[in-house]
């Protein structure tokens, strides 16, 4: 049976000094930043040689030292270095060699990890180092900043996005058969952006690796467990419980990570056993939100996940790691703020192109007379082109053979793909059904010329799908009066499919591509106007995109009488010279 490591009163002293001598080289500047770990303290540290360049700049570390909490009633510090007071027993010494152990284990954890699907997002392995009659594990941290203190300059939804990658990276670790049994927040670097060090991407960094265990080794008598108070799994804690720790045990926590995003602090096992699998959250608990600004449906959704990761029970939690993270998806898309909600939904249009796409150019090795369906310009989900965070737009056309078999075959094949995203009326439906059912049977009979013109008109509606779905995608960019008047001409072009109309279908896709070619304009304006992304546009500029912003909208109100090329080079204009003001911010930042 594994070793369970109690939770006593913690009476650990930090080191007394700010410096340490490693030999290869010297941290300065160090400060207590955890004493939440059983197996150890965690200071943060600076060192200006770390990196062996001549010239490097200063490393950012994390500093871990091995002084169990278990055994800090029996070590005594004198100044840095730790001894053991007179009476310590040898079972008590030996326990101590345990932890040194691993400590050093650690490291052989870390390279394990760099060899797996989880590489990306473990630290690179540093070294131990004996020193003050211990040992420290040393991780370079100057790329990121611990989760405790990056969260709170995050949103919730970056926290929750930040949540599923770590989900990711336990899945990857317990694909090589291990468990980390040691998730908390100042165990997890959240990764800084180089390209703007205000901000963080979703990446992270594990760092701490002395919990770790193999799951072949759960249940050997030697294997010590430990965990970090309300943070860890009711079985990590509880004698008698030790044989059921597994991958849920790395549920639990993050169950527990959610219920400190939105309550403040981890759980209590009090409250867990309390809850049975049925939580309540009261508004008024979510001290870290502002209530007023969540989706209706929000408190259920984490109820509803608290309910499957914060139980006693570890066989009623989710058993994966990536079920899990699929359900913070979800989550995350209650809260997504507007420009990333859009551009997830120009995202998942691109990947139904690519399928087009695709099957397009397949069609095309098979003839090469070339016809056009028209599909919508590539965007950037990540908000970014050129010099500065925008959404960038290049002609995307998909060049089907025109009048021929494998042209018929595949504009079918699109709009089937594209169909399902469009909410048609009944009429359009049925419509689309007529013409596409006697497909079928021109097929059977070997008609050529029915089975093209089928095709030919499948192009067709494929460009009104294309035109309604870029539309529903955008129209959060627009405001409340022009998306009322671009629905009123989807549904015009809804009533022109019903009727099956071809010529009116053409000329109101046309002006619906013009519409939606002023819509992305603005949305690629409007991130710009995000302080928290782009703090150095100046004030007079930023007031003067909002304004052109509006007008743009009112003229969309009114489409029989906007000039699209004029509003489109206005916008194009001002973005230009919004990417010089920033750029203009950013230098005089450094001076």
């Amino acid at each position: 049976m594994s070793v369970l490591i109690p939770f006593a009163e913690d009476s650990r002293q930090p080191l007394a000094s700010t410096e340490i001598d490693f030999g290869s080289y010297r941290c300065h500047n160090i400060q207590l930043l955890s004493t939440s770990g059983s197996s150890g303290l965690v200071y943060q540290a600076t060192s200006d040689n770390y990196f062996d360049e001549n010239g490097s700049p200063a490393a950012s570390l994390i500093v871990k030292e091995c002084y169990p909490l278990e055994l800090s009633e029996r070590i005594s510090r004198d100044g840095d270095r730790l001894s053991f007071k007179t009476g310590t027993t040898e079972d008590e010494l030996r326990l101590f060699n345990r932890y040194l152990n691993r400590y050093r284990k650690a490291f052989e954890n870390n390279a394990l990890l760099m060899r797996s699907g989880a590489r990306e997002q473990v630290s690179m392995p540093s070294r131990a180092f004996s020193a003050n009659g211990t040992l420290y594990i040393v991780n370079n941290a100057s790329h990121g900043i611990v989760m405790s203190k990056a969260f709170l300059s995050m949103d919730l939804y970056q926290k929750i996005k930040t949540l599923i990658r770590l989900c990711e990276t336990i899945a990857a670790i317990h694909d090589v058969g291990y468990l980390y049994l040691d998730l908390k927040p100042d165990n997890i670097l959240c990764v800084l952006n180089p390209a703007r060090p205000q901000d963080f991407t979703d990446e992270i960094r594990l760092f701490d690796f002395d919990s770790m265990t193999a799951r072949s080794e759960v249940g050997n008598p030697n294997t010590v467990i430990s965990g970090s108070g309300d943070w860890s799994s009711f079985e990590q804690t509880h004698p008698g419980h030790l044989s059921e720790i597994g991958p849920a045990s790395d549920i639990y926590a993050i169950g527990a990570m959610l219920f400190w995003i939105v309550i403040g602090r981890p759980p209590t096992t009090n409250e867990v056993i309390h809850a049975g699998g049925n939580w309540h959250i009261r508004a008024k608990d979510l001290v870290n939100i502002d209530v007023s600004s969540l989706p209706s449906d929000f408190i259920a959704h984490v109820e509803n996940l608290l309910n499957r990761t914060l139980c006693v029970d570890p066989s009623l939690r989710l058993q994966s790691a990536r079920e899990l993270a699929s359900e913070l998806e979800t989550l995350g898309e209650l809260v997504m703020p507007e420009n990333k909600a859009i551009a997830k939904r120009l995202e998942q249009l691109e990947q139904k192109l690519d399928a087009i796409n695709s099957q397009a150019l397949h069609a095309a090795t098979l003839d090469t007379s070339p016809v056009t369906i028209k599909l919508t310009p590539r965007f950037d989900t990540n908000g970014s082109s050129g010099n500065e965070s925008t959404v960038g737009a290049n002609d995307c056309e998909s060049q089907i053979p025109e009048r021929s078999i494998s042209s018929a075959f595949i504009a079918i094949q699109a709009l089937s793909t594209l169909r399902p995203d469009v909410p048609l009326s009944e009429a359009a439906n049925n419509r689309i059904d007529e013409m596409i059912n006697p497909l079928k049977t021109s097929l059977d009979n070997r008609n050529v010329e029915e089975t093209i013109g089928v095709g030919e008109r499948a192009v067709t509606i494929c460009n009104a799908l294309m035109a309604m779905i870029t539309l529903s995608a955008l129209c959060d960019a627009a405001s409340d009066e022009c998306e009322s008047t671009l629905l009123s001409i989807s549904e015009k072009l809804d009533a022109a499919i019903a009727c099956m109309n071809l010529d009116a279908i053409d000329e109101i896709c046309q002006h619906l591509d013009a519409s939606n070619n002023a819509l992305r304009a603005i949305f690629v304006l409007s991130t710009f106007l995000d302080k928290s992304s782009f703090p150095y546009l100046s004030d007079g500029l930023r007031l003067e995109a909002e304004s052109l912003i509006r007008e743009v909208n009112e003229a969309l109100a009114d489409t029989t009488k906007i000039d699209f090329d004029q509003e489109n080079c206005r916008i194009e204009e001002m973005s230009h010279r919004i990417s010089e003001d920033i750029q203009l911010g950013m230098f005089r930042s450094l001076f």
